[in-house]
């Protein structure tokens, strides 16, 4: 019920009172002491509503409290998290500078290939590939891309010419040392 309604309720049953003549002194008195209160049903329901508005406050402020510790906890969980992301960053890191040496060493090894490869056929190695692809069809192909040195048989040459230059072993310039020649004799000897 509204507080309009008992109060409406209130001043019919007052009139009823007083119109059917049976209003008494004592009547009288009683209602001009209840003037300055609150009908018990108006006071019961205001209490039931404040009982529950404190109810509803408290469950409030418990969610809140909960909450600011979930978040504080998840900060905590943060900082834990963000250490955890640091450690792998700086392994990456580590990983991701020897991966950069190693793509270092292997251009290097590519163009030493590539440098072996007479000027004619360079073209032929693809360019879209990766030096690691590359550095394989290079070896794939190493018989077509370089030039096969024919072997001397000494043709052209006359009998009394001497090689320019003769190659001798590390075994053979030990043989040559050991008796006490220069290589150069110990090759004119052999």
């Amino acid at each position: 019920m509204s507080e309009k309604e008992n109060i409406n309720n209130q001043e019919q049953d007052d009139e009823k009172e007083k119109t059917e003549g049976g209003a008494s002194a004592e009547t009288e008195k009683t209602d001009k002491s209840r003037e300055g209160f609150i009908p018990r049903d108006r006071f019961d329901e205001i209490n039931e509503k404040n009982k529950e508005l404190k109810k509803q406050l408290e469950q409030v402020e418990a969610d809140k409290k909960a909450e600011t510790e979930k978040r504080l906890a998840d900060q905590e969980n943060w900082k834990e998290l963000a250490d955890k992301r640091g450690a792998d960053l700086a392994e990456a890191q580590a990983k991701a500078d020897k991966v950069a040496a190693m793509e270092e060493t292997l251009q290097g090894l590519l163009d030493a290939q590539i440098e072996m490869i007479p000027e004619e056929y360079r073209s032929m190695v693809p360019e879209e590939y990766t030096p690691k692809q590359k550095i394989d069809w290079i070896s794939q192909n190493q018989s077509i891309l370089t030039k096969a040195k024919p072997f001397d048989i000494g043709a052209g040459k006359r009998g009394g010419e001497k090689d320019k230059e003769i190659v001798l072993s590390a075994e053979e310039r030990e043989s040559a040392r050991k008796m006490g020649v220069t290589p150069e004799e110990y090759a004119n000897a052999k």
